[in-house]
């Protein structure tokens, strides 16, 4: 018997042995009584002939005479050649109703033309049949500004998925402050949005410091609201709120009692999660408030008595989960006039603008700005990638442009500084994990 290499193990505060297993995406833990017993036969590979049956059953442990576990160069090699999505974000608009403290876009008045519709419509015939399914994500500026673009759109994607019998998926990333319930319906029932990523900085003082509209109105009690017109009016199980707070000094000044309200507001409905990330703008410090990575580290330990739902995070930690879609080379991001990114963050960035679609569906590569995205860089002969547990979820490509310093040295996944804190929530979710007890 062998222990399988990718397995993450940790003890919560509950005194729960939980492990990781990143090869096949599940969280397994361990009451505190029988926490030692796992553990030793983990570590040992060996004690009670249940117990190692059970770890073995569970992937955890593997004969090698039964069992294939791929190594380093087999996962990547799967990774790159899965054809399962084609993966379109496309931005009906760049401009945005919003002026963020910490926003690096530039609010360009562009909408999406018709021949630019007409290419993504084109592409999409011409190329659904190599792909399982096709998943759409909405992104701007605010993509809410021109909802006919998205209805329109939408339907012909749509259209285009049923006359293949291929599965058709959708989200937005919004600020959600036109996501009104008539909106929220259409987007839904019609266009078939099911999962919104909608940030909310903190209580209602330092989010409308943040996130103002761009004529300086406050936007916090109106988004609340169209949460909560979600929340009790949605019928549908399958609807995922993510609800993101951009982290700053002026939100960690009451960041207990904004937890407390999001949980109060949306803690006991199970389509709602949260996301929580340090506010970053590195060349442009627009927001003079910004902390250090370590308070993402200090916040999440404060809270970790608290049942939070970090669906994001516990996903980043399964297989190919903190992979960015900018390294998946079928993955593009469609600006409003054309232009084919791999990066929604970098759009300044020379290196991020790799063609551009044609009204007649032909998408015009630059073949060695695509490679820079989707090809492994420093981590090829990585002994750190080699030896990781949690390798199958960032495969040493997680992010194109911040995966090698400014000398070219590779640097690890942000996901692995904060795994115990994850997992320290995650596993007191109860539909995040499997107990494993005999």
């Amino acid at each position: 018997m062998k222990r399988n290499p990718y397995i993450y193990t940790m003890r919560n505060s509950l005194g729960e042995y939980v492990m990781l297993n990143t090869y096949n995406s599940t969280i397994f833990k361990v009451s505190p009584e029988q926490s030692e017993i796992f553990e030793n036969a983990y570590e040992t590979l060996s004690g009670e002939q249940h117990i190692l049956d059970l770890l073995e059953e569970r992937n955890i442990i593997y004969d090698e005479s039964k069992t294939a576990i791929d190594g380093y160069e087999e996962l990547y090699q799967e990774f790159i050649h899965n054809n399962q999505f084609l993966h379109l974000v496309i931005l009906p608009t760049e401009n945005c109703n919003f002026r963020c403290t910490y926003c690096y876009e530039e609010h360009e008045p562009k909408i999406m033309s018709q021949d630019i519709q007409d290419g993504i419509v084109n592409y999409v015939e011409q190329h659904i049949k190599d792909y399982q399914a096709l998943r759409v994500e909405w992104f701007g500026g605010e993509p809410l500004c021109q909802k006919e673009i998205i209805n329109n759109l939408s339907k012909r994607l749509k259209d285009i998925c049923k006359a293949n019998k291929k599965p058709y998926y959708s989200s937005m990333t919004t600020n959600g402050y036109l996501l009104d319930p008539e909106t929220f319906k259409i987007m839904h029932k019609k266009n078939g949005i099911m999962r919104y990523q909608i940030t909310i900085d903190g209580l209602a003082e330092s989010h409308n410091k943040q996130r103002a509209l761009a004529n300086g109105k406050p936007t916090f009690d109106t988004i609340i609201e169209n949460l909560r017109n979600i929340r009790d009016n949605a019928k549908s199980s399958i609807v995922n709120i993510m609800i993101r707070c951009n982290i700053t000094e002026d939100v960690l000044e009451n960041f207990d009692d904004y937890v407390s309200f999001i949980q109060r507001e949306f803690g006991e409905d199970d389509r709602f999660e949260l996301l929580w990330k340090i506010a970053w703008n590195p060349e442009e410090q627009t927001c003079q408030t910004y902390c250090g990575q370590d308070t993402l580290h200090t916040i999440l330990g404060r809270h970790k008595d608290k049942v939070l739902k970090f669906g994001t995070n516990r996903r980043q930690l399964f297989k190919f989960g903190d992979v960015c879609y900018a390294s998946n080379k079928h993955s593009f991001v469609i600006g409003s006039d054309g232009r084919i990114y791999k990066c929604t963050v970098s759009f300044d960035k020379e290196i991020n603008m790799v063609g551009h679609l044609q009204k007649n569906g032909e998408m015009i590569l630059d073949e060695e700005k695509f490679k820079y995205w989707t090809e492994r860089k420093a981590c090829t002969d990585h002994e750190l990638c080699q030896n990781c547990s949690i390798y199958p979820s960032c495969l040493g490509i997680y992010c194109g442009l911040n995966n090698v310093d400014s000398e070219g040295r590779f640097v690890c996944a942000g996901i692995r500084d904060y795994i115990d804190d994850y997992l320290e929530h995650i596993s007191k979710v109860d539909y995040y994990y499997y107990k494993l007890e005999v």
